[in-house]
């Protein structure tokens, strides 16, 4: 049996498809390896940033729910850690979803002295900007609508992203200045393509 023998450019030739070949699929790898890097990241700068807002409060404002600043920490823990990322992109995307509420009782200090100010000087605007606002210095873009009055409750509601689109966060707030309490929700989604 004789050796198949290649002339020199067509030798030339397919080591160069070779070397294309194994630097496409290194390339593909680093790359699939730094998204999922980055995703690591946003997901750990939002678990910080709402951490940080959650467990400071604005003046005048006290947690009501949940009954003691010891639980925040462990209340608002919205996405799972780095290693069962990881694990799960492993077998298949990971998606996850997670909410937190806090229920709040405001002072007068917290509220502003005229009946209904602007959107952006209302309370309900000025708490999602204390909770949620961190987001933006993390390099997350928000899209949403300003605040606003609906009979005797203000409302304000924000949304989120990554460059990417990777990662929502939804903020709303909701107060009720008669009863001097607020409603803070958030719900975080992610999703990561293994």
């Amino acid at each position: 049996m004789s050796a198949l023998r290649l002339s020199k450019p067509a030798a030339v030739s397919a080591g160069l498809v070779i070397a294309v070949a194994v630097a496409m699929i290194v390339y593909r790898e680093a790359a699939a390896s730094s998204r999922v890097d980055d995703g690591v990241r946003f997901r750990n700068a939002i678990n910080a940033t709402l951490h940080a807002s959650v467990n400071t409060q604005p003046q005048g404002v006290a947690v009501i729910l949940p009954p003691t600043n010891d639980k925040l920490a462990g209340f608002v823990n919205p996405l799972s850690d780095e290693a069962h990322i990881r694990s799960v992109l492993n077998q298949r995307d990971w998606q996850e979803s997670s909410q937190f509420q806090l229920l709040l009782e405001l002072t007068p200090s917290a509220l502003p002295a005229e009946k209904q100010g602007s959107s952006e000087t209302m309370a309900a605007t000025v708490l999602l900007n204390h909770y949620f606002g961190g987001l933006e210095k993390i390099g997350l873009s928000r899209r949403g609508s300003q605040g606003v009055v609906i009979g005797k409750v203000q409302s304000s509601r924000n949304e989120w992203h990554d460059p990417m689109g990777n990662f929502y966060v939804d903020g709303a707030v909701f107060v009720s200045p008669e009863s001097k309490q607020a409603i803070v929700i958030g719900h975080i989604r992610a999703h990561l393509s293994n």
